[in-house]
């Protein structure tokens, strides 16, 4: 059977200085979509205003009576007012008086048909995310899909980046390698040879290479006077300057210290040693 129908009317009067109102009339028929939000819209109809009025005969809600119509008016020099929607009661709706619904509702009128397709909008699944299959594909063929096998949020550490001994330790603060470390602890400190040596040199047998001729005179000297009575030990005698001192015959062994090279001891007998001053 044929739809039935109904025809909306309406009467501008000119908003300028014009004889009639000029302008057209926007005509769309919407229906609420189950679970709200969304409507579902129909093909819209553009209609002139001709004597300032329009008379568009449409498909009434007899049929569907959820049926109803969004309306957006373009009047020249009008301030028209945001689309509004009417719902046809009978054979004849007038504009200018039928009841309008509050502005706010439009907002949410977005066609049905274009939910989840492209150049439309995208739906949410039942966990209130849009469906992976409604989502773009990645651009290029390079994009990220893991870090160092892992996915998701990921947070790098340095062990990621094959550096787990990397620390911000201040190069004041950084230790030196075990290499540089025994290097530096084998050199000498400063100071330490000079006390050595003259540790060395007031032993009570210092080497006599390592003296002035003096001070070896001064040490062999003494030496030999504290060791004169002992039989097995060795006797030094010093160059008293001029002349040798006597060797003594209680000495098994004669350390001869001092003298020039030409002035050797007098006295002396295998196994003394002479270490002459020059």
């Amino acid at each position: 059977m044929p739809l039935s129908t109904c025809t909306i009317t309406g009467q501008w009067r000119s908003p300028v200085d014009l004889p009639v109102a000029t302008g057209k009339v926007r005509i769309q028929p919407v229906a609420p979509a189950a679970g709200g939000g969304y409507i579902i819209a129909g093909e819209p109809v553009w209609v002139d205003l001709v004597g300032g009025a329009i008379s568009e005969t449409v498909v009434s809600n007899a049929e569907a009576a959820s049926l109803q119509y969004l309306i957006t008016e373009h009047i020249a020099g009008a301030d028209n007012p945001p689309p509004y929607v009417i719902s046809p009661a009978g054979a004849t709706v007038d504009l200018s008086t039928a009841p309008r619904s509050a502005s706010g509702t439009t907002s949410l009128y977005v066609l049905a048909s274009a939910a989840g397709q492209p150049g439309g909008y995208a739906t949410l699944g039942q966990d209130g995310r849009v469906p992976a299959g409604q989502l773009p594909p990645a651009s290029g063929g390079d994009a990220v899909e893991s870090v160092n096998g892992r996915t998701g949020a990921v947070t790098l550490t340095k062990t990621d980046v094959g550096l787990p001994l990397v620390d911000n330790t201040s190069d004041a603060a950084k230790p030196v390698s075990t290499a540089q470390a025994a290097a530096i602890a084998a050199k000498e400190n400063t100071g330490v040879a000079a006390g050595l040596m003259s540790a060395h040199t007031g032993a009570a047998d210092p080497h006599p290479q390592y003296l002035l001729p003096a001070e070896g005179d001064a040490r062999y000297d003494a030496l030999g006077a504290a060791t004169a009575a002992v039989a097995t030990a060795p006797r030094y005698v010093a160059y008293t300057g001029s002349s040798w001192p006597a060797r003594g015959a209680g000495s098994r062994m004669v350390i001869f210290v001092g003298g020039p090279s030409s002035s050797p001891p007098s006295d002396g007998q295998a196994g003394d040693l002479w270490q002459p001053a020059s």
